[in-house]
């Protein structure tokens, strides 16, 4: 008999990754969840089941994305993140689902939730049986607006507003009454103070994009050349977010 669950896991992870040794730092993806997998890793070679040298099983997240990417016509845009449930990976994904405000990945790893992700860099770091390389990605989640919702708000906002009518009470005759004359007093000029322009909004996409590697300490010139964005544009993010350039 078909387990119909399994043939469908199968399937959902058919999505090629965003990332690969290639990958300079500031490369990032993002797209709407359409599944949520937990599963053992395997080893490179022999496909057979990863463990660690205690023997317990090293087990992952694997994330499909509905992204707008599209590398030749055949490709559906889907995208696999593969996240370790263990060191820095599971530990940027539990930043990132405390900042969503959600209580337990649970709420927040559904289909429907938009999620970026954005490889940040390497760095050496020792481990129990030497050094290693290690790759740094940060991860942002943002809940989905339930069904209909948006369509409500747009239908909401287009409708007028109707102004109610209000009598006014009729106005009352008044005794004239001389006025005292006064010396005229001097007329003030107003000063007029010339509006400061408002800084540009900078791109969403943009900040996505740049944030992660300020909060990394990449250096300026590095950053400007992996993500493209110009120094002055790096300088604001950075400002507005109370970070410092490296």
């Amino acid at each position: 008999m078909v387990n119909f669950e399994d043939l469908d896991k199968a399937f959902a992870g058919s999505g090629k990754s965003p990332f690969d040794k290639y990958s300079a730092p500031g490369t990032t993806v993002t797209g709407t969840i359409t599944a949520v997998d937990y599963r053992q890793q395997t080893e490179y070679g022999t496909n057979q089941p990863a463990v660690f040298p205690s023997g317990d099983p090293k087990m992952q997240f694997v994330i499909q994305l509905q992204t707008t990417e599209h590398d030749d016509p055949d490709d559906d845009g889907i995208r696999a993140l593969y996240i370790n449930a263990w060191g820095s990976k599971k530990q940027a994904l539990a930043a990132a689902i405390q900042a969503s405000g959600a209580h337990k990945a649970s709420e927040i790893l559904v289909p429907g939730t938009v999620m970026t992700a954005t490889f940040v860099g390497e760095k050496q770091v020792q481990g129990k049986t030497g050094t290693f390389t290690q790759k740094d990605y940060t991860y942002t989640l943002v809940k989905g607006a339930p069904a209909g919702i948006d369509q409500a708000l747009s239908q909401a906002a287009a409708q007028p507003v109707q102004q109610g009518y209000v009598q006014q009470p009729a106005a009352q005759p008044t005794q004239q009454v001389p006025a005292a004359q006064q010396a005229p007093q001097p007329v003030q000029t107003p000063i007029q103070q010339t509006p400061q322009p408002a800084a540009p909004a900078i791109d969403p996409a943009v900040v996505a994009k740049v944030l992660p590697l300020l909060q990394f300490g990449t250096p300026l010139d590095t950053l400007t050349r992996a993500t493209g964005v110009d120094e002055a544009t790096v300088r604001q993010v950075a400002a507005a977010n109370g970070l410092q350039v490296a």
